[in-house]
């Protein structure tokens, strides 16, 4: 979506604790790169069109693919790529306001 954006701190923030926060930066900078990769794959599988939600089991099946198969993992996982949709759906729907 092109002069959308959103940020890997806004997205961890939704889903991670306060102390996972810290392993997700790497040189002051939170990757999120293997979860942007799934989010951006997944969203084809959307049923609703481009903003909807991305099907559990769609995820489950990605997650299973790549060997996330520790339940821990698998919610955070799970949770991101969820957090993606929502902010990336909050940054369209503000974009598309402010232009009105």
């Amino acid at each position: 979506m092109e002069g959308v954006e959103v940020s890997d701190a806004g997205i961890a923030h939704r889903v991670l604790r306060e102390d996972e926060l810290p392993a997700m930066h790497d040189a002051g900078r939170l990757v999120l790169e293997f979860e942007w990769r799934a989010f951006w794959a997944l969203s084809s599988s959307r049923s609703s069109g481009p903003h909807g939600v991305i099907p559990f089991a769609s995820v489950d099946r990605y997650a299973e693919r790549y060997g996330i198969d520790d339940v821990d993992r698998f919610e955070r996982f799970q949770g991101l790529i969820a957090a993606m949709g929502a902010a990336l759906n909050d940054a369209v729907n503000s974009r598309t306001s402010s232009s009105s």
